[in-house]
């Protein structure tokens, strides 16, 4: 047998005999790996196998010491015999959850460590393991112990205990601890770092959510009062839709009350024009001036369908029309009252539009307006 086989084999039979003291049924395969100097090692699954791989720096590392050889060895195995690759897609839900699935590989990595120093057969070797893996083949045989344990209270801040949370694996200081609490005899328990960690998720967590409120908060009082304005202008139903009132009503009374109130619109249109120097354009325009100069008194509505009455300018004048006794627009009995205007001045200017715009069509009528000079056109927008 050769120099290389014997050394391979060695390698191998510590392997078989922690396998065994452990009651595994049969040893997984176990492979060697060339890592670049990196000191580590570790145990996985590729379907149903079960497999450790040593990196042979690690092993070279321990060297003489096959205590500190078998706790690497007995940590891997112990992977395999805890069932840490069973049921994996069941878990893998939980592991994504942030804080909760690093837990749980810490833990798995704490119970590892605990079948290590069980099956080297002695303590302080499975100490000097976990110390190569610290700093290496020549520095790890050097380390003080205790001081090394002692190393917990630097990662005693807010922002090193977040990490420590997200970490896969409990700091090395931490392990050599948890299998010789002693070390830590001497040191004071803090609670600083954990409060601090604390501290900085909740302001994490809440400094985005009090900006989120704030602009929230600001935005509904501009939200609410942009929907009354465009309430105030909002236009009103077509006649196409049902009427909003009793059509069945007494024909003689209606007419008379068209003939009222197209009259009280007839003046609000003069003064409108009185007081703008333009008409009002449309029906909307006509029911805004009404809202303007008569505060609190009830809008006029067509008797005959419960609508807004139709509006809209002529040449030498301008138009307020009922839907008449079958509630329809764009009908014969329609009824219509002209009102003449007065001549213009010339530096007023006409527009020409195909609708109203007050929700009742007039495709039939050419309907005209003025639009005004450029002293009276920013003005007539406010009423528009």
């Amino acid at each position: 047998m050769s120099q290389s086989e014997t050394k391979l084999e060695t390698s191998v039979e510590p392997i078989s005999v922690l396998a065994a003291q452990m009651g595994m049924e049969s040893m997984p395969e176990a492979y060697l790996m060339e890592a670049g100097g990196t000191l580590n090692a570790f145990a996985t699954k590729f379907f149903r196998s079960r497999l450790i791989v040593l990196y042979s720096d690690l092993l070279d590392a321990c060297g003489e010491d096959s205590a500190a050889r078998d706790m690497v060895i007995a940590h891997e195995l112990g992977h395999i015999k805890a069932g840490h690759f069973r049921w994996l897609w069941f878990l893998a839900p939980g592991m994504l959850v942030p804080f909760l699935g690093t837990s749980y590989s810490q833990a798995r990595e704490l119970t590892c460590d605990r079948y290590g120093a069980a099956l080297c057969g002695d303590q302080d070797g499975s100490l000097r393991g976990l110390a190569i893996l610290a700093a290496g083949k020549d520095h790890g045989r050097l380390i003080n112990l205790r001081d090394f344990a002692e190393q917990r209270r630097l990662l005693d801040t807010g922002w090193m205990t977040i990490g420590k949370w997200l970490s896969t694996h409990p700091p090395l200081c931490e392990r050599i601890a948890a299998l010789r609490p002693s070390l830590l005899a001497t040191l004071e328990t803090s609670s600083r770092g954990l409060l601090r960690a604390l501290a900085i998720i909740g302001g994490l967590i809440m400094i985005p959510t009090i900006a989120s409120a704030v602009f929230i908060a600001t935005l509904i009082p501009k939200y609410q009062a942009m929907l009354e304005e465009t309430q105030d202008f909002e236009e009103e139903p077509s006649s196409s839709s049902e009427p909003a009132v009793d059509i069945n009503v007494d024909v003689d009374d209606a007419r008379y009350q068209v003939e009222e109130q197209t009259t009280q619109l007839a003046v609000v249109v003069d003064e409108y024009r009185s007081k703008i120097g333009v008409i009002p354009p449309d029906a909307q325009a006509l029911y805004a001036a009404w809202r303007s100069l008569r505060p609190g008194e009830e809008e006029p509505l067509d008797p005959f369908d419960g609508s807004n009455y139709g509006y809209y300018v002529t040449d030498d004048g301008f138009v307020i029309w009922s839907s008449g006794p079958d509630g329809a627009a764009e009908t014969e009995d329609d009824i219509l009252k002209e009102f003449p205007l007065e001549q213009c001045p010339d530096s007023l200017l006409w527009f020409t539009s195909s609708t109203s715009g007050t929700g009742r069509t007039s495709p039939a009528r050419t309907v005209r307006g003025f639009i005004g000079t450029q002293n009276t056109l920013h003005f007539l927008s406010l009423w528009t």
